[in-house]
């Protein structure tokens, strides 16, 4: 599962669920009775990744947030929701545009089978399904963490929150079986209301880091995309690899910082942007969590805590 990275009108949320090949689209919503609060769920929309007849299955989602057309409470958001295949480990992508009855989602016409309007008044329009071209076998993904500026709608006089996704050097990364890591962008960072096939794509890479011999296991993007955290086996156990964004323009480029050798196989790997500018990594493994934070030392990363 996974949560659409938005508040929507009358503070509805989406949950994303995986079932099988397709997504199910779920508004959730807080509802006030006599008897105190409940959690109204209500399915608007299903998402046929690999198509009806198809026997393939989803392994994971993602969601990551478009540039919106315009700020107001009625406007349609925009968002990518990305696939991964549990046996082909393909990646699919496709837009989806969420809003009122009323929103303007681009002046060209609509196709009719692509809305779907829910009772609470939301419409769901899909604009096309595509495979993203990766070169190699995709062992694991990272989004970038959206980043959300608060504003005052000026017709209802509410608080909203617009995504500043696109202002980021690159939208999500790929690890590779190979040891590669490369970073994606979108083209045009607008969802488009254009029909396109499977082979089509909207996204490029701008750039490949060649992080290890061996499989990329594992990666955590922090700092709004200037950080990346790699994993995979070594000879003598397990490494993190921590790589800094130095320039980012037609091509991102990201030097190696620091390794972190580990005994054991890590299970999951975060970062944290703290307030004050400082990263801090969490890792976990079987036995232990550690913390590292960055420290103005030579030696780029220090353990500051271990469980």
């Amino acid at each position: 599962i996974t949560w659409l990275p938005a508040l929507f009108p009358k503070d509805q949320t989406i949950l994303l669920l995986v079932h099988a090949g397709s997504i199910d689209c779920y508004t959730v919503l807080e509802k006030s009775t006599t008897a105190g609060f409940s959690l109204l769920l209500n399915l608007i929309y299903r998402i046929e990744m690999f198509g009806e007849s198809s026997q393939q299955n989803l392994c994971d989602i993602w969601a990551i947030p478009m540039q919106n057309h315009e700020r107001s409470a009625s406007a349609a958001m925009n968002f990518t929701i990305l696939g991964q295949g549990q046996t082909s480990h393909e990646i699919l992508c496709c837009d989806l545009g969420i809003g009122l009855r009323e929103a303007e989602y681009c002046t060209r016409d609509i196709d009719a089978r692509d809305q779907v309007s829910s009772q609470d008044d939301l419409v769901v329009h899909l604009f096309g399904i595509t495979n993203l071209k990766q070169p190699e076998h995709v062992s694991c993904l990272a989004v970038v963490p959206a980043i959300f500026l608060p504003f005052i709608e000026a017709s209802t006089n509410c608080l909203m929150f617009e995504s500043l996704a696109f202002g980021s050097p690159y939208n999500f990364a790929t690890g590779s079986s190979d040891g590669t890591v490369r970073l994606w962008k979108r083209s045009d960072q607008e969802v488009s209301i254009r029909k396109v096939g499977r082979e089509d794509n909207n996204w490029v890479c701008i750039g490949v880091l060649n992080s290890r011999s061996g499989p990329v296991n594992m990666m955590s993007i922090g700092n709004f995309g200037l950080k990346i955290a790699t994993a995979g086996p070594v000879t003598h156990g397990h490494e993190i690899e921590i790589w800094n964004l130095e320039s980012c323009v037609d091509i991102a480029y990201f030097n190696l910082n620091s390794r972190i050798l580990l005994d054991s196989c890590p299970i999951s790997v975060q970062w944290l942007q703290a307030g004050n500018g400082q990263s801090m990594l969490g890792i976990l493994t079987e036995t232990e969590l550690q913390v590292y934070a960055e420290a103005k030392v030579k030696e780029a990363y220090t353990i500051t805590g271990k469980w």
